[in-house]
């Protein structure tokens, strides 16, 4: 069942191991940030047989897009189309959906799956001193 994620500790540690799981996909996510989301009802999960399966963290911007920061699926269920359900769910709440990632991000096969098209690439530098 997809739902927001509310203001219980124990699930915001399950949500936070399972982000920090998967850190070298979607970086490290803290506890103190999905407070944040939790609050502004900016992070939704999905339980199945009680047990959270997958969360994803985003921001509803005041020009009504909405950036996804975190996808993240357990790998036990993915390719069970999780993903695509949680994406659906927030076009069905009218999200306008921007994507960030790095172009050689693995996440980008899962767009690619679910028919999402790259539009453009950002572009920075780093200097150096």
């Amino acid at each position: 069942m997809i739902e927001y994620l509310t203001n219980n500790e124990d699930e915001i540690d399950i949500v936070y191991k399972l982000f920090n799981k998967y850190s070298k996909e979607v970086w490290f996510v803290m506890k103190p940030t999905i407070r944040e989301r939790l609050n502004k009802k900016e992070l939704i999960i999905y339980k199945k047989d009680d047990k959270i399966i997958w969360a994803c963290n985003f921001h509803k911007r005041k020009d009504w897009f909405t950036t996804i920061y975190e996808i993240v699926v357990d790998k036990d269920y993915r390719g069970s189309g999780y993903g695509k359900d949680m994406i659906e769910f927030l076009i069905y709440k009218r999200h306008n959906i921007i994507l960030k990632c790095p172009v050689d991000n693995e996440s980008n096969k899962f767009y690619e799956k679910i028919w999402w098209k790259l539009y453009w690439v950002e572009k920075w530098m780093e200097y150096w001193k």
